[in-house]
């Protein structure tokens, strides 16, 4: 059964958003099976001292290599992608999705994208914002498995790496033809 939630961190939203590990660790805390997994980059140590209260429950992955990090998302009943800037790609929406994790995520950027309607889009990034649609999914287990489906359906459908091949081939050759049609008008 999966249980973890999973939310990758970065430094920026550490700085940005200072409380959200705090009200994650504290919605799970109310559910009693839920754990916590936190992937935190370089520069985000000095923000887990609010989760060490949690103990076991909560377990901050520094710099893990892509092994562990695959480990865990495999387990993962909720990921999240708070970011609060715009990603261009979505890498850690399309990881999640993969996995068959239920997303949260901020959409900005690429993360639309990658997620389509797949995902509970957050606008409200602080604690409370956060906080609420985390337990919306941990209190609707029929819900979240049904995202969660849906989405690496989803991801297995729309990014897989012949599609995306096939795009960029067609971006190229209309770039291409572009360019020429441009010369030829200038001649």
């Amino acid at each position: 059964m999966r249980t973890a939630v999973v939310m990758p961190v970065g430094a920026r939203f550490c700085r940005e958003q200072p409380n959200s590990m705090e009200t994650v660790a504290r919605t799970l805390a109310r559910a009693e099976t839920a754990e916590v997994r936190v992937f935190c980059c370089e520069g985000a140590d000095d923000h887990d001292t609010p989760l060490a209260r949690y103990g076991g429950r909560v377990q901050i992955l520094r710099s893990a290599p892509l092994a562990d990090v695959r480990a865990v998302m495999q387990k993962a009943a909720i990921a999240l992608t708070p970011s609060v800037w715009a990603e261009p790609l979505g890498l850690t929406a399309l990881e999640a999705h993969a996995a068959g994790a239920a997303l949260i995520s901020s959409g900005r950027g690429g993360l639309r994208e990658a997620s389509g309607p797949h995902a509970v889009y957050v606008d409200d990034l602080t604690a409370p914002g956060l906080g609420a649609a985390i337990e919306t999914l941990i209190n609707d287990p029929a819900r979240r498995e049904a995202m969660a489906r849906s989405a690496q359906a989803y991801v297995l459908e729309t990014h897989t790496p012949e599609r995306r091949a096939a795009q960029l081939a067609a971006l190229r050759a209309k770039l291409v033809l572009t360019k020429r049609a441009g010369l030829k008008l200038r001649r």
